[in-house]
């Protein structure tokens, strides 16, 4: 670490933040540093011959490295291997409460086996031990360390679920036939957060066949606050990420609707017809084997990122393709950001754009991004986010 400082006050434009090293030195070193002794010195303890102790020990390391690395999402990699490690300038450290919560069970695990393998140590005669002492304390940490353990590994199986659920809501209504959006008009404000936003829309059933009901598709973490057509509002439930709309449509009939929602992204929805495996494995770009995170939405007061993957707006048609032929409706879209603060509103989709107000209307899908005033920093700063875009963001592709 003290290497790294000196490389970052010595070497030309390399920026020197002596608490990303401290934070480094507590959360990677110290609990892989204190889990290793700890559990040298138990295995030291209750072993006797050294060349049994070395073997176990051997035979451990080998496993940690070559096994033990991705089962059960890494809990069982003391050295975090693949978690993500990186700073990012725009979006920060990714998944930093799974991190903590991994390396904080393994310091706890490691403490513990200190803890045992001290009353198994020969002490001088005459010096009284406090074996209960540090039995109950060993026992308290391993419990804390296996409790932490079990709220990560189930934190990943709950997202799991989730996705086995959108993926089986997306099969069960793929037998009801879908409507056509033929205009999208889109208010977006952005809170913090989370975000809330008007959607305006002309949708048709261009079917054969009447629609009983009308299906819509909306990130199942915003949650709708109502559904109204000629200022009259329309009865709706919701499974999961299917909006179900109590109103039928007649071959060729056209609606007009409007619809107020807001709230969180859930991450887990995004492109749930690939495989789970590919969706939490680790993304590594170079070959220092860095893992920078995943992440298919951002939503906050200095950064969004918001792709059409994710649904977080309302559509007619499924953005996955669940089935053997995928659907496509192809709609005019048009946004507008309300009160967007310092971040400058881009397109992902070349469209057009206007200006009006500090809100930028432009076609489909919209990322926010912060920017300065002056166009050099500006051009100079666009430069630097592509480069981040394709070194240290990543998300589910």
């Amino acid at each position: 670490m003290i290497a790294c400082v000196f490389i970052n006050i010595f070497v030309p434009d390399s920026p020197v933040n002596p608490l990303i090293n401290l934070f480094y030195l507590l959360t990677r070193i110290l609990p892989s540093l204190v889990f290793i002794t700890g559990l040298s010195l138990l295995v030291n303890r209750l072993v006797k011959r050294p060349f049994l102790n070395w073997l176990i020990l051997t035979v451990f390391l080998y496993l940690a490295y070559a096994y033990l690395t991705t089962p059960l999402h890494g809990i069982l990699d003391f050295r975090s291997n693949w978690l993500p490690d990186s700073f990012s300038t725009i979006a920060g450290f990714m998944h930093l409460e799974d991190y903590l919560l991994q390396r904080i069970a393994f310091l706890l695990l490691g403490t513990s086996f200190l803890c045992f393998a001290v009353p198994l140590a020969k002490r001088l005669p005459g010096v009284p031990g406090q074996k209960p002492y540090f039995i109950v304390s060993a026992s308290l940490l391993l419990v804390f360390s296996s409790c932490l353990g079990y709220i990560y590994v189930e934190k990943f199986q709950t997202r799991l679920k989730n996705r086995i659920a959108y993926r089986e809501a997306f099969l069960e209504y793929n037998k009801y036939p879908t409507s056509r959006m033929l205009t999208h008009d889109i208010t977006y404000q952005p809170k913090g957060s989370q975000f809330s936003a008007t959607s305006r829309m002309k949708v048709q059933n261009q079917k054969k066949v009447k629609m009983d009901r009308l299906l819509l598709f909306l990130n199942p973490g915003l949650e709708i606050d109502k559904i109204e057509s000629d200022g009259q509002n329309l009865p709706f439930h919701r499974d999961r990420q299917i909006v179900v709309i109590e109103h039928s449509l007649a071959p060729g009939e056209k609606i007009e609707l409007e619809i107020e929602y807001g709230g969180s992204i859930d991450e887990d929805i995004y492109q749930v017809n690939i495989p789970d495996e590919d969706f939490f494995a680790p993304v590594v770009y170079t070959s220092f084997h860095e893992n920078y995170g995943k992440r298919s939405a951002f939503v906050s007061d200095k950064f969004t990122l918001l792709v059409p993957e994710v649904m977080w707006y309302p559509t007619a048609v499924p953005p996955v393709e669940m089935q053997a032929s995928k659907e496509v409706n192809f709609t005019a879209y048009t946004l507008r950001v309300k009160k967007p603060g310092e971040m400058t509103v881009s397109t992902m989709h070349i469209g057009r754009t206007v200006v009006h107000k500090r809100v930028l209307l432009c076609v489909h899908a919209c990322t926010l991004l912060r920017f300065s005033t002056n166009y050099l920093a500006i051009f100079v700063q666009v430069l630097h986010i592509f480069r981040e875009f394709f070194v240290s963001l990543s998300y589910a592709r």
